[in-house]
């Protein structure tokens, strides 16, 4: 087991000096804006929330905790910082070394903590932690909190897209993406679902403006693929849930009212490249070296995770979905459950801790706005966007539900399911604000 990593006071002070240009950065950038925006009223709230999630997570970790994988991505990444102050030839070779020729063979400068955590995206994160561990000299709570902001620039970006289409609604907005409690603390700090989230949500900004304002087509496609990289690289399952989510979104597109055939050819030829070069990247870095994805494994897969989640990290927060019939079909049968489990679960009667109490109270307030939108009859298709939002909540609810098997482990899971599925309920209930029509 690996130590948790000491704050000192040079901690305490550097973390200081690193929040203090984050704020006076962001400050600015809120006092330029704010005229032409008003959502940038909520600015400085988001990245606050981002920062308190990063000191919170950290603290928790280190004294309340002691323990987790966010420990084991900062060893690894400072194994990696060690490698370069004794060689930086080798420290760099290292850097660039795929993960099949770390796997095939016995680097002990890396010092793998745990042979399970040997896997690409572990891979992949810990050299995005060695970068900020560089840039903070190897301390966990101000890595914590710049990891933390970089991911704040990706929810608000996010966030802004959609603030677009609903500017009559900031404040409802701000709800999903900064204030829904277990995911700040699960996506601020050294965790991948940091970057994961922030990665998320420049896809939605980038979505919206492709999909949606159709503008600037090669910048935002540009930026498109780069998150959706950092996705596949660093949670595979999510990319082949979100990917054909993003196609269907698409497709609609195509079909925007006064969206002449020219658009429609420039659309199919970006379309096309994008399937392309991302099967691809498909092929070569994921399918190859985490063959647990692959089609003819999925299920052996899903067994293990029956097998190993119950158990981890408290095995009270344990919950199935009955006997599992280890096939695609009887996979399929126990989505209703999953799904459920996903969004409403854990039930009150299921709490046994604090972090079970939160999970449970916001399970509870989700699903009375979700009653809210039903009994209001509320049409929460009048934007395609919308759709995508759907079918991504729904189809990564019932993945994660089918998958966890341990509401601790649910909580870090559901995370962007959770976003999609409460930002599409609070457009719902935010619609009769609207000032513009999309």
């Amino acid at each position: 087991m690996i130590s948790p990593p000491n704050i000192g006071l040079f901690d305490i002070y550097l973390s200081s000096f690193f929040v203090l240009i984050a704020y006076f950065i962001c400050f600015r950038i809120q006092r330029q804006k704010i005229g032409a925006n008003k959502a940038y009223s909520y600015f400085l709230f988001g990245l606050s929330a981002k920062i308190v999630g990063a000191v919170v997570f950290a603290l928790v970790s280190i004294y309340y905790y002691k323990g987790g994988d966010t420990f084991r991505y900062f060893q690894v990444a400072e194994n990696l910082r060690y490698l370069f102050y004794a060689s930086f030839d080798d420290g760099i070779d290292l850097f660039f070394t795929s993960f099949n020729a770390i796997s095939d063979a016995d680097y002990f400068e890396l010092g793998f903590p745990n042979r399970y955590y040997e896997k690409s995206s572990t891979w992949f994160f810990s050299r995005i932690v060695f970068v900020f561990n560089t840039i903070t000299f190897g301390s966990y709570l101000a890595s914590s909190i710049l990891i933390s902001v970089v991911s704040f620039i990706g929810l608000w970006l996010g966030y802004s897209a959609f603030i677009q289409i609903y500017s009559g609604n900031i404040g409802l907005l701000f709800i999903p993406f900064f204030l829904v409690p277990t995911a700040l603390f699960w996506s601020s700090g050294i965790l991948r679902d940091t970057i994961i989230i922030g990665s998320f949500g420049v896809v939605l900004y980038s979505g919206v403006n492709l999909f949606i304002f159709k503008k600037n087509l090669l910048l935002h496609s540009l930026i498109f693929l780069l998150a959706l990289g950092f996705i596949l690289f660093l949670k595979p399952i999510l990319f082949f849930v979100l990917l054909p989510c993003l196609v269907v979104w698409m497709v609609l597109s195509f079909i925007a009212k006064n969206f002449y055939f020219k658009n429609i050819l420039r659309y199919a030829i970006f379309g096309a490249l994008t399937i392309i070069i991302l099967v691809f990247f498909v092929n070569t870095y994921v399918l190859d070296e985490n063959s647990k994805y692959k089609l003819t494994h999925l299920m052996i897969t899903l067994k293990g995770f029956h097998t190993i989640h119950p158990d981890y990290p408290v095995a009270a927060s344990a919950y199935n979905l009955g006997e599992i019939n280890y096939t695609f079909f009887g996979a399929i049968k126990k989505v209703p459950e999953a799904i459920n489990v996903t969004f409403f679960r854990p039930y009150f009667w299921e709490i046994n801790g604090f972090s079970t109490f939160l999970a449970a109270l916001e399970a509870f307030v989700l699903f009375g706005l979700f009653v809210y939108v039903l009994i209001l009859r509320k049409n929460i298709f009048q934007f395609k966007g919308a759709i995508f939002l759907f079918l991504f909540s729904i189809m990564y609810a019932a993945v994660a539900g089918i998958a966890a098997y341990n509401f601790g482990a649910l909580t870090r899971f559901k995370i962007p399911a959770v976003l999609t599925f409460t930002l599409l309920l609070v457009i719902a209930c935010a619609q009769k604000n609207e000032s513009k029509q999309h």
